[in-house]
């Protein structure tokens, strides 16, 4: 109820539940000690004899743990003795907080590649088949004085049309997804546009290398053998 951190050093406070009146020594800023999907409660810090529960933190300098861990045991039996002494690390901790994130990020990654693949291997399928159908216009092409870089441009406009009007209705579609799963945070990202217009502009970038690579070769055969394929 203190206007500012100020005002309420020196005040006297008595925590619910407890009959000792304390002394607000100091305020500390709001920081995270639980998982993001929850706001900061409030935290109260007590002298670690007034304290039921006491937890420690240390910040170890990386090189020798064990020596550090080992200090700081003997120092815990000097001031707490006949308690016993039980540490875990810090980023053990953030791990069991976000588990299932971090489950969730793996099976995303996965989901991701195999359907690059499915898609990947779709589009190679679709290039090949519409070459195939399409050989001997190809050849008429070549005959009338089409260039190689026409013959490729005229398969990229028909793909890339197909994968950006894919674009336009699945983004808003991943979007809505997304925005329904980080809702669940107290403190969550807002999520913009350029992850998706990364996300397709990356498979149109691969895309035209799959297409160029199929039609660079039909577009150099020769006009002959085209107008020969039934």
């Amino acid at each position: 109820g203190w206007a500012n951190a100020r005002d309420a050093v020196g005040q006297k406070v008595k925590i619910p539940g407890d009959n000792f009146v304390s002394t607000i020594q100091g305020v500390a800023a709001d920081f995270h000690f639980n998982s993001m999907q929850q706001a900061i409660p409030p935290i109260v810090f007590v002298p670690v004899k007034l304290g039921n529960y006491r937890y420690l933190s240390f910040k170890v300098k990386p090189g020798n743990t064990a020596a550090a861990i080992t200090a700081i045991e003997k120092k815990w039996a000097t001031l707490l003795p006949g308690s016993s002494f039980e540490y875990t690390f810090m980023d053990d901790t953030l791990k069991k907080l976000y588990k299932s994130e971090l489950q969730l990020k793996k099976a995303a990654y996965t989901a991701i590649f195999l359907s690059l693949v499915i898609v990947l291997l779709g589009v190679l399928s679709l290039v090949s088949l519409s070459l195939q159908k399409r050989t001997k216009e190809i050849g008429i092409r070549k005959v009338l004085g089409a260039s190689v870089k026409s013959i490729t441009s005229l398969f990229l406009n028909e793909f890339l049309l197909v994968i950006l009007t894919a674009g336009l209705i699945s983004c808003p579609v991943a979007w809505l997804i997304m925005n329904s799963w980080i809702s669940d945070y107290a403190y969550r990202i807002t999520i913009n546009a350029i992850p998706f217009i990364i996300s397709i502009l990356g498979l149109a970038l691969i895309t035209t290398l799959l297409i160029f690579i199929q039609t660079f070769k039909a577009g150099n055969a020769s006009p002959v053998k085209s107008l020969r394929t039934e």
